[in-house]
């Protein structure tokens, strides 16, 4: 003989009130997160307003190079590095590589990085370091092809292929920016037509 099974019974009072816990608890910590989040963006923000104020105030590179330092991490700081590696360039092709180098390794993901590796490579080259030169500017060839400074690394690249006798790898890098950059593409052609022959 089947005996019905008696039905479970939920002590509704109990299971609201820890539903209602659960509820507040969640919230509860949305709400230190928001908090902890607005805090810490207060704090950037602060600090991004000091590193401002610092560089403004500084003299001398040394300064400036000692504000980028005291406030690493800072927008601020990543441009301070920038300018000084680029004011640098033509006349301290060393110290350039440094600040380029130093960008580089803080702000590997910053929106100006291919920018600093073309300054880098560029050093490189003043320092008659063609082939760690090229190999930058491949690097940057290879990061996204809309970026504004792959054309010129490839530009760059195909001319000191040439000045190492690679004429088969600058006539490449060439037809590739005929093909991924339109408008350099009539410079491309004109350096294709002066490229040697290749020799068989």
């Amino acid at each position: 003989m089947q005996h019905d099974q008696a039905p479970i019974l939920i002590d509704e009072p109990l299971f609201t009130s820890a539903t209602q816990k659960l509820i507040l608890v969640v919230l509860a910590s949305l709400i230190l997160v928001a908090g902890i989040w607005f805090f810490l963006s207060e704090q950037a923000s602060r600090r991004e307003d000091q590193a401002h104020l610092a560089f403004i105030s500084a003299k001398s590179s040394t300064e400036k190079r000692q504000v980028a330092d005291q406030y690493s991490g800072t927008q601020q700081s990543a441009l301070i590095y920038l300018q000084l590696a680029n004011e640098s360039l033509d006349t301290k092709p060393q110290e350039a590589l440094d600040l380029y180098e130093s960008f580089l390794k803080k702000y590997g993901n910053h929106l100006l990085k291919n920018a600093a590796a073309l300054g880098k490579a560029k050093a490189l080259e003043s320092l008659q370091k063609p082939q760690e030169a090229m190999a930058v500017y491949q690097s940057i060839v290879q990061t996204k092809p809309a970026d504004t400074y792959v054309p010129v690394a490839l530009l760059n690249l195909s001319r000191l292929q040439v000045a190492q006798g690679q004429v088969a790898a600058a006539r490449q890098s060439l037809q590739d920016l005929i093909t991924r950059h339109a408008e350099y593409a009539a410079e491309a052609k004109e350096r294709l037509k002066s490229l040697p022959e290749i020799k068989s």
